[in-house]
């Protein structure tokens, strides 16, 4: 029986062709034409390469890694970059039938003491790749290590006659963190790949060939990647730039948009919310901006806060944005990309508009936005702590099952553990209401950074590794912040100085610790005396009372 409904095969058969089998066919992708991708950085149109330009260096470098011994089945972790060289290689793995698992790429690879080296050594410990392929010339610690670079020079190998992928194939690894020590490693079947983006076409009305995609999210981050690849199966033209531009400039996602003119992009509340700052900023007014044929916005991957939405929209109106763009949504790397979709127009109603759906604030005091109803095949439910479903209106765990879900987490054997009964624990809380799910918050403690899963005892252990505050004397947590769209990271920091000098010294210390080794900078670090760290009996801290202690202004930030 096919894992794709009737509704949904239908869609396939007349848009992707490459999906109606239940698993990603690349071999027919690549008979069928692929489309042209346009590449942008922060200031201008960068160049185009054609559909056939990238099929001819997808198959170069298929036959380059073949030659190397690439296979089928092989996993490979791969340095993951917004370049075309990045994008080739990657289909020419999945052509050949790899695994591929991309990861961030270091900021400092040359520093083997980063965070970002250390997540390196952590992903190939977890991943046990055949292959590494990096653009860094630094010591990656795999012998099997290949450079982008070296894979330019075959000859282009022909499109592989193999039997085709299975649904239960694997496709991809996702590592669901950042962690420096064992990331979780969130294996990723065809099936699962293919459910999820047939079904999010579906519900967008994605008719082939017509739709222009716009993404600056890292190909690394299962909304970056997800979204591309659905872009090139569904043969819709792609505009491309680098989450470094975009953060040096969020106004130029928008300008870049409107040279490319597209219609799909997606991001993370921050994002809305930095752009439409930028557009406030910007002197005089941009005239060169024009949204008018952008008609799906995705948000997700954070916390929605209605706000940053609204802030958005009517910013950005006198430029032809319309009022139904945005489209609030609820997934994770577990389930490929998206869940819950809000697909519909949202009812009358004072904080309502397009399809934003809002209930009344939380204890927060903001409006908990709608995420949308499960998108077709998928399963939600809300369950209190002893896994008894709730009623409506009722905030619990939030689970999921249904056809995206993964095929399981890898384990230290190589074994994938699938989750329990098939319905995966998100870590989530939230409510469902008139059949969609408004997220209210996280039962674990995960930090979530422009999207990314961050475990906060990795930040912790770099702020700890100075020696003016040492080991233990650290905790991080974020908390709730409407006015920046996000949550805010916080640190908290056990000194015993009282020497203004000194404490201001461990401030910018800190500070720029944690830029350096995780691209991000802390909302707020304040320094405490070292009794004020709550911990239990036996020491260990005790995070979410900290937070708690924070917020309760227990804990004065000394920024």
């Amino acid at each position: 029986m096919s894992i794709l409904s009737p509704r949904v095969l239908r869609h396939v058969e007349a848009n992707a062709p490459a999906l109606v089998s239940g698993a990603v066919d690349y071999p027919t992708l690549l008979r069928q034409g692929l489309p042209q991708i346009d590449f942008y950085d922060s200031r201008r149109h960068l160049g185009a390469l054609t559909g056939p330009d990238l099929a001819e260096r997808v198959l170069i470098r298929a036959g380059a890694l073949a030659a190397r011994g690439l296979g089928r089945g092989d996993r490979i972790v791969m340095v993951a970059n917004n370049t075309e060289d990045y994008l080739a290689t990657l289909l020419a793995a999945l052509v050949l039938g790899a695994v591929p698992c991309a990861i961030a790429p270091p900021p400092a690879p040359a520093r083997e003491e980063s965070a970002g080296s250390a997540h390196l050594r952590a992903a190939i410990r977890v991943i046990e790749p055949t292959m590494v392929l990096t653009t860094a010339r630094g010591s990656v610690p795999h012998p099997g290590t290949v450079h982008y670079e070296d894979l330019e020079s075959s000859p282009p190998c022909a499109i592989p006659d193999q039997p085709a992928a299975a649904p239960s194939d694997a496709h991809h690894i996702q590592l669901t963190s950042g962690s420096t020590s064992a990331p979780k490693a969130v294996v990723l079947s065809h099936g699962n790949v293919a459910h999820n983006i047939a079904t999010v076409s579906l519900s967008m009305a994605t008719v082939r060939g017509s739709g222009r995609l716009f993404s600056w999210l890292p190909m690394y981050h299962d909304m970056g990647f997800i979204q591309v690849l659905g872009a090139l199966i569904y043969n819709g033209r792609i505009g491309m730039m680098t989450p470094l531009g975009f953060l040096r400039d969020p106004l130029s996602w928008m300008r870049n948009m409107t040279h490319h003119r597209s219609t799909v992009t997606a991001g993370p509340t921050f994002a809305y919310r930095a752009a439409a700052e930028s557009l406030a900023r910007s002197a005089p007014a941009p005239v060169s901006i024009d949204l008018s044929e952008l008609r799906h916005a995705y948000v997700g991957a954070e916390p929605i806060a209605q706000s940053t939405l609204r802030m958005f929209t009517e910013s950005f109106a006198p430029w032809g944005l319309r009022s139904d763009v945005l489209v609030p949504s609820y997934g994770m790397a577990e389930s490929v990309l998206a869940t819950t979709i809000a697909q519909q127009s949202a009812p009358a109603g004072p904080l309502n508009f397009g399809r934003v759906r809002t209930l009344p604030p939380d204890d927060t005091g903001a409006p908990l936005v709608s995420c949308g109803p499960p998108i077709d095949g998928m399963c939600v439910r809300v369950v209190e702590s002893g896994g008894a479903e709730v009623g409506d209106g009722v905030i619990g765990e939030i689970k999921i099952s249904g056809p995206s879900v993964m095929a399981g987490y890898l384990a230290s054997d190589g074994a994938v553990v699938r989750p329990p009964g098939g319905w995966h624990d998100t870590g989530d809380r939230g409510l469902i209401c008139a059949g969609e799910l408004f997220v209210v918050g996280r039962s674990k403690e995960m930090l979530i950074v422009r999207g990314r899963n961050l475990p906060p005892y990795d930040v912790e252990q770099v702020i700890g590794a100075l020696p003016q505050v040492g080991l233990g004397q650290v905790v991080v947590f974020s908390v709730p912040d409407d006015g920046r769209g996000r949550e805010s990271l916080v640190a908290v920091v056990a000194t015993g100085s009282a020497d203004p000098a000194q404490r201001r010294q461990i401030l910018a210390d800190v500070s720029t610790r944690v830029r350096e080794n995780f691209g991000f900078s802390l909302d707020d670090v304040a320094l405490v005396p070292k009794t004020a760290i709550p911990r239990t009996t036996s020491g260990k801290i005790q995070r979410l009372k900290a937070r708690d202690s924070y917020l309760a202004g227990e804990l004065p930030p000394s920024l």
